[in-house]
């Protein structure tokens, strides 16, 4: 018989198995193949058990993939409609510090403060279009090796 899990324990990972790969093979450079090891009672082995885990993770890592690359859409569009704001707060910034710069003759403050204002118009709007969407797709390469992974079912050893 298996002791029941002690949700309170200091050892308890609260994240899902899934959660966990996923972040070890997006920590991680390698194209190495995925091994994972499940331990089950033996009750709960059967004979298909590893292809029915491969067909299951295939199905979560490709619905997974299908979901990062329509956030990556959605972040880049929000980065095109920041744009309808940035670009003429940077417009105005560059227009201002031009006709500051012009009538004082010279570099001062407020012509700073216009590229300042043109910087910040177009960063935002910038780094979301491209490179906001770079957390996707590193996830998609990591999901990507996991939906190919090779599952090797043990028993779970139960203490004497």
């Amino acid at each position: 018989m298996i002791a029941p899990a002690d949700h309170f324990s200091e050892f308890r990972n609260f994240m899902t198995g899934l959660e966990y790969s996923i972040s070890v093979l997006r920590s991680r450079r390698s194209s190495l193949p995925v091994l994972i090891k499940v331990r089950l009672p033996e009750s709960q082995i059967s004979s298909d058990i590893e292809a029915q885990l491969s067909r299951t993770m295939v199905r979560y890592c490709e619905h997974r993939i299908a979901y990062n690359r329509r956030e990556a859409r959605a972040v880049r569009l929000d980065g095109v409609s920041a744009m309808k704001v940035g670009i003429p707060l940077a417009i105005g910034g560059g227009l201002v510090a031009l006709a500051r710069s012009k009538a004082l003759g010279g570099i001062n403050a407020s012509e700073i403060a216009g590229g300042v204002v043109m910087w910040v118009g177009l960063w935002y709007p910038l780094d979301t279009i491209f490179f906001s969407p770079l957390g996707f797709s590193r996830e998609n390469q990591a999901l990507s090796r996991l939906r190919d992974a090779v599952f090797v079912v043990e028993p779970l050893s139960t203490p004497s």
